[in-house]
């Protein structure tokens, strides 16, 4: 998101007032209304009574968020009503950076469905709602219900991030430019981020163009970890990083084991599989396995 007083914004209901900080401490403000702008603050006005920033929060990378809260109602008046809050919370999230995924506008497709005799149950769209949860890397609780609380019971198994409150959410401040993407990349980095951007890399460079074959794949990576034996051998110092050529590519161990984490991005890339959530499942399980597993000496 790029903060300017020309860039309008939206503040959902029961939001007054917004700030952030952009990456050279600029500090931003906007607040509730039909023609709201983010304007630079300069007169302290984003400070509490105890000195202390109002809901403002340094740059971060943008997160995919799940927004979990009551839709089923005893009405379709209230219906639509818990549509609408989740909506509000989806826009302002997409308005401070962030990139949400709203269940609730399936309730359009349910009642489409309905008027043309296509039934799906509760456990149908809680199936479905799952399978993109899983995806995410946190939660937005909004309010209790039973599809709501199974939500974030299942985002803690698997270990995403939970807001109990939009205010909770911090806001990420993106600030453009050429160099963007690589400047920013540290920052904004995640596993889940560094596998999209390893598959773009590899789709732009035209590593994409045949189907994938898993042998091969999986003997690529094993290719990468004998370049790092080779390289220790030759007598390399593990941390030692030195730059060879004209276009001073980088050499060395640690180069040579990033690219069997590069390969194994790209594989989980373009396989569909969420790496970050593998991982955290399998330290997860790690976490409860006995000491040296046995007895085992390595």
């Amino acid at each position: 998101m790029h903060l300017g007083r020309e860039t309008p914004t939206y503040v959902p209901k029961g939001t007054q007032e917004l700030y952030a900080v952009d990456d050279n401490g600029i500090v931003w403000h906007t607040k509730r209304g039909k023609d709201a702008c983010w304007e630079e603050v300069t007169d302290g006005a984003h400070l509490n009574s105890k000195g202390k920033a109002k809901r403002m929060t340094p740059s971060g990378r943008p997160l995919r968020i799940y927004v979990a809260g009551p839709i089923t109602a005893d009405s379709k008046a209230q219906e639509q009503r818990n549509v609408d809050a989740a909506m509000d919370a989806g826009i302002q999230l997409l308005q401070i950076g962030h990139i949400p995924y709203i269940p609730h506008l399936t309730w359009y497709l349910h009642m489409y469905a309905k008027d043309h005799g296509v039934e799906f149950s509760h456990a149908d769209y809680l199936n479905w709602d799952k399978r993109w949860l899983v995806l995410c890397d946190a939660i937005l609780y909004l309010a209790p219900s039973p599809g709501a609380d199974e939500e974030l019971e299942f985002a803690r198994y698997h270990g995403l991030r939970v807001f109990s409150g939009i205010e909770d959410v911090p806001i990420v401040v993106r600030v453009d430019g050429p160099n963007y993407e690589w400047d920013n990349a540290l920052r904004y980095s995640s596993v889940a981020n560094m596998q999209v951007l390893a598959g773009k890399i590899a789709r732009e460079h035209g590593w994409d163009d045949n189907p994938m074959e898993v042998g091969s794949a999986i003997a690529l990576m094993h290719s990468e970890l004998s370049e790092a034996l080779e390289e220790y051998r030759a007598g390399h110092a593990v941390g030692a990083i030195r730059y060879e050529g004209p276009d001073a590519k980088p050499e060395g161990v640690s180069v040579e084991l990033a690219d069997v984490v590069i390969r194994i991005l790209h594989f989980y890339d373009r396989a569909g599989i969420p790496l970050q959530q593998v991982l955290l499942q399998k330290m997860k399980y790690n976490d409860t396995r006995a000491y040296r597993h046995g007895e085992k000496l390595i």
